[in-house]
């Protein structure tokens, strides 16, 4: 249990990584965002390809506030 507490506090372990919906859409829903986003990729210049993935983790990534979570959207 230790070495799980040190690899979170060391930013070694994410727990939103760990969690997959058991919702039938999720996969379906996942392929079609990652085909988009491919799409994107070959049609944006590598500056903006980069500011595109950087916006994309960025809306992912719950914020946490006073022991609430709230998602960026």
């Amino acid at each position: 249990m230790k070495i799980i507490l040190e690899e979170l506090y060391n930013g070694n372990i994410d727990p939103l990584e760990l969690i997959f919906p058991k919702s039938p859409e999720y996969r379906p829903l996942t392929q079609r965002i990652s085909d988009m986003l491919e799409i994107w990729e070959k049609k944006l210049s590598e500056d903006d390809t980069n500011y595109l993935k950087h916006c994309w983790i960025y809306m992912l990534n719950p914020v946490q506030w006073n022991g609430i979570v709230y998602i960026r959207i």
